[in-house]
């Protein structure tokens, strides 16, 4: 059963990004009868930029309710009723308003340069993000003040601080004496700053149940954390600012080696070569490609790393020389494909190789292999599909 949900409406304009709200909300609906109203009404309130969503899920609630009561009604009806309008909602998600989606003011169209140096403008704002997260639950999995709480009633938001800064400390040796962050904090030296960044990541959580607890102005107690939509809005939020900010920077939401690290950050048309390259169907060729790219966007990366990614790739094309390009490429331009890499110090350390080039060879020759390994996969495919054709 669906039902249709006005998404035209401006108060249903989502502030999460949608791929992030339809996670979230697939999420909760895949255990039905688990989830009540209240968790889904604060899905909503946190979502959305207006209450009319939430509003209206409670009036469709009451609405089920009113009509059940003269069949005998039941809590389990009528949370069938919300999950009915949850996953209406679902189905809709792709017409909603996004962030994003806006014109740009005045003051954006201006690009006037910020008047401190960025890093510095990065650390207030991120400060007001990880203030803004706090004050919604969003680190209350480790510690939340709660006067019915012994240690809690008694050391108060002293008790509190305490408990997050160590364990912000608790192996990373990341030391801070102050707790929430506001985005008055001193300011911290850049590689304090960007781990402070990565460990926040690995400790938020959203919360997805919350209890109003009155009893001395004790607030909102939170529970029912969910790991992975509390790091992605947070990453979300971060990358904004990197990206305003114009920080060639970028915090790595994504599983792999890099997940919760920062990276740097590749232009539209490199990020769609880094997805198309890795789309093997051989695991071991995509744990490579994977393995290869993370070495050259950690933010890090030495020549070194950068080397080690170029071998990585030149390794995966000289396992498809026989299997694929001698088939496809006359055999002077398969050598031309590996002779930078033999000549340059980079495969092998010979007596005869160059190791004097400039480093910023080695960014030409990563995404010269990658796009010569996106190649091999066109080709692979090409193949397939024409021996599919054949044996038809």
């Amino acid at each position: 059963m669906s039902m249709e949900i006005d998404v035209t409406d401006p108060e249903y304009e989502l502030v999460w990004p949608r791929e992030i709200f339809k996670a979230e909300l697939g999420s909760l609906l895949a255990h039905p009868g688990q989830v009540g109203t209240e968790e889904f009404v604060f899905l909503l309130e946190e979502a959305f930029a207006g209450g009319t969503p939430a509003a209206d899920l409670r009036a469709h609630a009451a609405m089920k309710r009113g009509q059940s009561f003269g069949q005998g009604w039941s809590p389990t009806r009528d949370q069938s009723s919300d999950e009915v309008f949850m996953r209406s909602l679902l189905q809709q998600a792709d017409s909603l308003r996004a962030p994003g989606q806006r014109a740009p003011y005045w003051h954006e169209n201006q690009r006037t340069p910020p008047k401190q140096p960025a890093e510095r403008s990065f650390q207030e704002s991120w400060a007001r993000i990880v203030s803004e997260l706090a004050d919604r639950g969003y680190f209350a999995r480790i510690v939340q003040y709660c006067v019915d709480d012994d240690r809690g009633g008694e050391y108060g938001y002293d008790f509190v601080a305490a408990e997050m800064e160590e364990a912000i400390d608790r192996g990373t040796g990341l030391k801070v004496e102050w707790w929430p962050l506001r985005s008055g904090t001193a300011f911290l030296e850049e590689d304090i700053l960007y781990g402070l960044v990565e460990r926040l990541f690995e400790l938020v959580t959203r919360p997805r149940h919350r209890h109003l607890h009155d009893f001395g102005g004790c607030g909102w107690d939170y529970s029912n954390f969910y790991r992975p939509t509390g790091q992605a809005l947070y990453a979300w939020k971060v990358n904004e600012v990197f990206q305003r900010l114009g920080l060639p920077l970028a915090l790595e939401a994504n599983r792999g080696e890099l997940h919760g690290r920062l990276v740097r950050v590749m232009d539209a048309p490199q990020q769609d070569l880094i997805r198309t390259a890795n789309r093997s169907p051989d695991e071991s060729i995509r744990g490579r490609v994977t393995h290869a790219i993370d070495l050259y966007r950690q933010r890090t990366a030495t020549i070194d790393h950068k080397r080690s990614a170029c071998k990585n790739l030149a390794d995966i094309l000289e396992n498809r020389k026989k299997t694929v390009l001698q088939n496809e490429l006359p055999s002077s331009d398969q050598s031309d494909i590996f002779q930078i890499a033999n000549r340059f110090g980079i495969r092998h350390f010979d007596a005869g190789q160059r190791l004097d080039y400039d480093p910023a060879f080695l960014d030409w020759i990563f995404w010269s292999y990658l796009n010569t390994i996106n190649l091999t996969e066109d080709l692979i495919e090409r193949r397939v599909t024409s021996q599919a054709s054949a044996g038809s």
